[in-house]
């Protein structure tokens, strides 16, 4: 007989270790990158505005070491500011794929 013994998802609450965190923020959008147990946000709007930040999230699920934020600086163009889009992680070009949402 084989029984089947079904865990119900959670969300744990971690709290990273260095303090440095993202702005709080709405209408932006993040992916999971489950081979690299990350999560990337980008976007939104914060209390300063609308945002074009990249921010990684190391560690996401809890497991494999302390989670910790990481600010993504990006050379050349500017990022333009973006909230209400759409995003998907593509992991085959190992990239976030963002579509539509409003400009500044």
């Amino acid at each position: 007989m084989q029984m089947d013994l079904q865990i119900p998802p959670a969300w744990p609450e971690i709290t990273p270790s260095d303090g440095n965190i993202p702005y709080g923020r709405a209408f932006h959008s993040a992916v999971y990158d489950s081979s690299g147990n990350r999560m990337i946000i980008t976007g939104g709007r914060t209390a300063k505005g609308v945002s074009s930040d990249i921010w990684i999230l190391t560690n996401a699920n809890g497991l494999g070491g302390e989670p910790s934020w990481i600010p993504v600086v990006v050379g050349g163009d500017e990022i333009p500011a973006r909230e209400g889009h759409t995003s998907v992680y593509y992991p085959l070009s190992n990239r976030m794929v963002i579509f539509g949402g409003l400009g500044k």
